[in-house]
């Protein structure tokens, strides 16, 4: 498994990664002019095993070609399982055009679509927010719903987390400071998605102003123009219910596909035999994988917004009321 960190210049990635860790691994503080990353940084967490990336952030107008190399690197690390984070802020309670340019040159990387929708899946992290902005977006559906579809423009997710800013680690540099709970909750339920090399393309930089360009101006509408708002809503919605549909489709493949190998390692045993006991014993051992896998995959989608505690710094951002009950049409249980 790789967990790896995206975003621009000063969103915290490096402190995060680092309270992640539990210890400094990552370089993180004030860089002056410039990202404190400037390539990619893969570490181990010995006791899970799952790797971390820390890459730099396309915003650095200096090293935004090398900065989408060192991604695009990133992503093409190895035949595995991914999760990506995007690391955002927000300024005076709005969304950055450029962090949703980010989002989407490196999503528009991704060739595969594993869940057969327009977005592969993905999550957001709103990080140095005061508690205040935190408070006003939980209790205010109208401005998280707007706030939320800002975020969401060409790809989708509801996998969005707002995390306060931690007043000692202002200008620190390499300083410690343990994750929430709630985030490493919110980092173990997101799902993941399967990367080979030859289903990554380049990450194309070449293209950062103009995108950029682009969703200022859409954003600037979307604010402005209560009816653009609410169809952007609805085109986010529907994105999401297929998400949500396909997501079940495939826990229950892969919780038939346990059921058959289950079976297989019961035949293996009964006969007896020395090599069927050993056959057996992988075969137990790829058993446990699956479940695993398809135990993980159940949690994340349970974690999606109709299962929400609606106090949570984690939700569904503008699906928590839109959808209401019409996801669980969606559902099996």
């Amino acid at each position: 498994m790789k967990i790896i960190f995206i975003g621009n210049p000063g969103t915290g990635k490096s402190t995060l990664l680092n309270g992640t860790l539990g210890k400094s691994k990552f370089k993180s503080g004030v860089s002056y002019g410039r990202g404190m990353t400037t390539v990619l940084q893969m570490e181990q967490d010995s006791n899970t095993g799952i790797w971390y990336g820390d890459t730099p952030g396309l915003a650095d107008v200096d090293l935004r070609q090398k900065a989408a190399a060192e991604i695009t690197q990133a992503l093409k690390s190895g035949d595995d399982e991914y999760k990506l984070i995007f690391v955002v802020t927000e300024e005076e309670g709005r969304v950055r055009p450029t962090d949703v340019t980010t989002v989407t040159l490196v999503l528009d990387a991704i060739t595969t679509r594993e869940d057969g929708t327009s977005s592969p899946p993905y999550g957001i992290i709103v990080n140095k927010m005061t508690p205040k902005k935190i408070q006003t977006l939980l209790k205010d559906a109208s401005k998280r719903n707007a706030f939320t579809t800002c975020l969401n423009s060409k790809y989708v997710t509801s996998f969005i987390h707002f995390y306060e800013r931690k007043e000692e680690l202002e200008d620190e540099a390499n300083k410690v400071h343990p994750i929430t709970d709630e985030l490493e909750y919110f980092m173990k339920v997101l799902p993941s998605i399967r990367l080979k090399p030859e289903d990554i393309k380049d990450v194309k930089a070449d293209e950062y102003a103009a995108v950029t360009e682009a969703f200022e101006k859409e954003i600037e509408e979307l604010k402005n123009n209560s009816v653009k708002m609410q169809a952007k809503m609805k085109e986010n919605e529907a994105k999401y219910l297929k998400q949500v549909e396909n997501a079940t489709s495939k826990i229950h493949k892969m919780e038939e596909q346990a059921k058959k190998k289950e079976k297989e390692m019961q035949t293996e045993l009964l006969k007896g035999k020395a090599e069927n006991a050993e056959r057996a014993k992988k075969l137990e051992k790829e058993l446990k994988e699956m479940k695993r896998a398809a135990e993980e995959h159940r949690a994340a989608l349970d974690a999606m917004p109709h299962q929400q505690n609606r106090s949570s710094s984690s939700f569904g951002g503008f699906l928590a009321d839109a959808i209401g009950n019409m996801v669980k049409t969606v559902l099996p249980f």
